[in-house]
């Protein structure tokens, strides 16, 4: 999410970075086998959104060291 809002995307993050609002919710375009699997938490939250699909994830739970180089991302938020 820190990458994120350095680029200057305008994110609500009003859970905090806890994985609850999913407002940064986002699709993994490229590197998806890269990264590590979701978390418990994460995964419950990602269970409610109607528009989920197996690359979505929530870019709050994922740590800048995790994201492999290379990586795309497409910010769901922006489809609303």
């Amino acid at each position: 999410m820190e990458i994120i809002k350095a680029s200057g995307y305008d994110i609500l993050a009003t859970c905090g970075g806890k994985g609850l609002c999913a407002t940064c919710h986002v699709q993994v375009v490229q590197g998806l086998n890269l990264l590590p699997l979701p978390n418990p938490n994460e995964m419950q939250t990602l269970d409610i959104l109607y528009d989920a699909e197996p690359a979505s994830r929530l870019a709050c739970q994922l740590k800048t060291f995790q994201i492999p180089e290379g990586a795309i991302f497409k910010i769901k938020q922006d489809d609303y």
